[in-house]
């Protein structure tokens, strides 16, 4: 059975009342601790429990896309005008066994989302 010990979610981020939109790919990973088999419990077809970022050890990397391209300073650039931005989950795009496997995915949904982003 594989060991996933990543979740990969994608956040819309609100700043200056909408004005400005960062969409970030948000990589946690697994408090094995308490989660030895990681988050494959959560994605087993017939589960019906806690959301699998009861799970989260905590996050670990992002990958920001402003205007439609990966841009890493976006946010660090837009926090600096609006300090209470507005944040939800978009999508959760699932687990994933190693941080190649979450680059890919993000490439994936990136080329989708936002076409020539330069991700």
């Amino acid at each position: 059975m594989a060991k996933y010990l990543y979740r990969l979610e994608l956040n819309r981020i609100e700043f200056n009342e909408a004005e400005d939109i960062i969409y970030s790919y948000d990589v946690y990973d697994c408090y094995l601790a308490n989660y030895p088999d990681g988050y494959g419990p959560f994605i087993d077809d017939d589960y019906d429990g806690e959301h699998i970022s009861s799970a989260d050890s905590g996050h670990i990397q992002d990958f920001p896309f402003y205007n439609g391209k990966f841009d890493l300073q976006a946010e660090s650039i837009l926090r600096g005008k609006d300090d209470e931005p507005w944040r939800e989950v978009d999508y959760e795009l699932g687990a994933f066994e190693t941080l190649e496997h979450v680059k890919e995915a993000i490439k994936k949904d990136a080329e989708e989302r936002f076409p020539n982003s330069g991700f």
